[in-house]
């Protein structure tokens, strides 16, 4: 997060807000002056809330490194970002980047995004569920790329699976990481000393409130909606309850990486540090939430992912295909209310590799999305199968938001397409082009059925419950009732 959050929101959008409330004649004024003055101070308290998180999660870091035996190191960037702050002002997209991870926070750290949530991890969970029923979940090794704030990673490892999530943003890695850290006293305080990197940590706040639609100045029912704030963490995730201690700084890894039991994050390129001997069918499952719709070119995740699953290994994904957020997102090509916007683009990192600084001063930023293959639904299946999957499942599993305020006069809502392909040992080869009719394509996506399906009458270690009901049955049966604290098993 950006230590000058406040100071940027006042200079993008409150100034300019002031410059055309002043150029009002006397009239106009004399009508909106009083709604004017109300929505500035709420906008100036909501700004400076989200600006407690973001300046903590900055200074946390800070400490947190230095404590890591890294102080020489943190001095020397203190002075090169004071240096180069009087000449190098953080770009558009870095400032885009740093006010959507405090709406990605609500969504993923939040009590009522807890819905927006489980449309996406319920699919999932309940799959991995039936499929490993009968294995220890430790043992069950699932990376997941573009892991984002890391609400699914955390849960999933709760649940008892070896988790490592992979996200590119440190940003993200960084917010990550403080929010991991948090655990209570019961007083709304930090519960050990020293655990926020500094002596005087024990007094430090546990949670947060933040604004997640303050700069939503757009299709609002009631002015109050904007300006609502959410406690975040909605847990205490380093809590004796969960993962009992605070991430550590993983120093042997090549990036920005931390670890906690059962769950390991970095900061890793996906498609380039995962290519490597060593990551050759390490994973017993890939999951993708919201995640192959930022790919360049699709076929090299396709490539990255058969790579990394060991024989019979599986991969589920849960998502929409917002292939280019510029021309067909929410906001398209910026027009529209800018936090969704922004949503989409965060969410799909550039797959240019330059700063913004270092593109020429004459490109259109929206042309990077346009360095993009896009394919359909249709389209993935068909290239799944030629580059060696076979599809375990295919089917729609309902709509949800992201980063979503339902209360609104617009919202964007995504179907959500979930399914499984099963790595197998075949060649690649051409596409089959499916045969056209008037009825439309013909036995494009064929659904084989759901792996590892227990034949009737047929019982794990368990035996039958009651009703003769098989421990397959009865796991597909609990997975479709969970709720979310439930089966990280609080």
């Amino acid at each position: 997060m950006t230590r000058n959050y406040e100071d940027d929101a006042e200079a993008s959008l409150i100034t300019p807000r002031k410059a055309m409330f002043a150029s009002l004649p006397n009239e106009d004024k004399k009508v909106v002056g009083n709604l004017w003055s109300q929505k500035e101070q709420a906008m100036r308290g909501s700004i400076r809330s989200n600006a407690e998180l973001s300046t903590s999660i900055a200074e946390y870091s800070r400490h947190f490194f230095i404590n890591q035996g890294y102080a020489e190191e943190m001095q020397r960037m203190d002075e090169m970002m004071e240096l180069e702050s009087a000449n190098c002002e953080p770009s558009n997209e870095e400032k885009a980047i740093a006010r959507s991870a405090i709406r990605q926070i609500w969504r993923d750290w939040s009590f009522e995004a807890t819905a927006e949530r489980n449309a996406c991890f319920a699919p999932i969970l309940e799959d991995l569920v039936q499929r490993f029923y009968r294995q220890d979940r430790s043992q069950i090794k699932i990376l997941i790329p573009g892991s984002g704030l890391n609400r699914l990673g955390f849960n999933l490892s709760r649940a008892g699976y070896d988790v490592e999530a992979n996200e590119v943003s440190y940003i993200h890695l960084l917010a990550t990481n403080f929010i991991l850290s948090r655990t209570d006293n019961g007083h709304g305080t930090v519960q050990r000393p020293g655990f926020l990197g500094n002596i005087d940590s024990s007094g430090a706040k546990s949670t947060f409130e933040i604004c997640p639609w303050n700069l939503s100045f757009s299709n609002n029912l009631k002015t109050a909606n904007q300006f609502t704030k959410y406690k975040v963490p909605e847990i205490m995730p380093a809590s004796s309850r969960y993962l009992d201690q605070p991430p550590t700084l993983d120093t042997t890894a090549s990036t920005l990486a931390f670890s906690a039991p059962r769950f390991s994050l970095n900061g890793n390129n996906f498609t380039t540090d995962y290519t490597d001997f060593s990551s050759a069918g390490k994973y017993d499952v890939v999951v993708t939430c919201f995640f192959i719709d930022t790919a360049p070119n699709f076929l090299s995740y396709i490539r990255t992912i058969k790579h990394l699953l060991h024989p019979n290994g599986v991969w589920i994904n849960v998502g929409p295909l917002l292939w280019n957020c510029f021309e067909n997102g929410p906001g398209g090509r910026r027009e529209g209310d800018t936090t969704i916007d922004e949503d989409a683009q965060a969410r799909q990192q550039p797959p240019s590799s330059q700063h913004q600084s270092q593109r020429p001063i004459d490109e259109d930023p929206s042309t990077q999305w346009d360095k993009k293959l896009e394919f359909s639904h249709e389209e993935v299946i068909l290239l799944l199968k030629a580059m060696g999957f076979s599809m375990r499942q295919n089917r729609d599993v309902g709509t949800a938001g992201y980063c979503f305020d339902d209360r609104g006069l617009m919202n964007t809502e995504y179907k959500l397409r979930f399914w499984v392909a099963g790595k197998e040992d075949k060649e690649e080869r051409a596409v089959a082009v499916p045969v056209v009719s008037r009825w439309g394509p013909l036995n494009v996506s064929t659904v084989d059925g759901i792996f590892g399906t227990i034949p009737p009458g047929e019982s794990g270690g368990g035996g039958s419950g009651s009703g003769g009901e098989t421990d397959a049955a009865r796991a597909v049966r609990l997975a479709a009732q969970f709720d979310e604290r439930s089966w990280m098993g609080v």
